[in-house]
């Protein structure tokens, strides 16, 4: 913990930077960084990223960055740097990135529905899931995965009587 009167002084000079997602540019750089940090910190050797392995990466934040570069150090199985498709797998199973209001079309159908006070939510929940479950083609992880939720939780909306 930071001292009170260092904080104090530290206040002022606090600094904004823009989301991870927006400076794409520094990804690769920064996932260099994390990736000999983390590797020294588990005791393994730095694998390095091979040439475009820093495009698979789409981290909404540096938890996110970590989380996947953690995984594909942890996950890997031979020598030689880590591959765009190594670090593919485990950024597909990060959450989705937090849904945004609606806009458009969807925005005034929802906002019709509701005025109108014949929405259920139940049912357009219900609706989703199904049309996730067959896009995965039956697959719960997949559509899950689809859905922005863990198997798990798919699996307990899923059960009958489940509001």
């Amino acid at each position: 913990a930071i001292a009170a009167p260092l904080w104090a002084r530290l206040m002022p000079l606090a600094l904004e930077l823009p989301a991870l997602a927006a400076r794409r540019a520094e990804i690769g750089a920064l996932a260099g960084l994390v990736l000999a940090r983390l590797a020294r910190d588990l005791g393994l050797e730095d694998p390095g990223l091979a040439p475009g392995a820093e495009a698979a990466l789409m981290p909404e934040g540096l938890d996110g960055l970590e989380a996947v570069l953690t995984a594909a150090l942890i996950d890997r199985t031979g020598p030689g740097p880590l591959t765009a498709a190594m670090l593919a797998r485990p950024q597909a199973r990060l959450p989705a990135p937090a849904a945004q209001a609606p806009d458009g079309a969807f925005a005034q159908w929802l906002d019709a529905r509701l005025a109108e006070g014949g929405f259920s939510l139940a049912a357009h929940e219900a609706q989703i899931r199904a049309a996730a479950m067959a896009r995965a083609g039956g697959n719960l992880a997949a559509a899950a995965r689809l859905l922005g939720l863990s198997r798990a939780q798919l699996a307990y909306r899923e059960k009958p009587g489940t509001p």
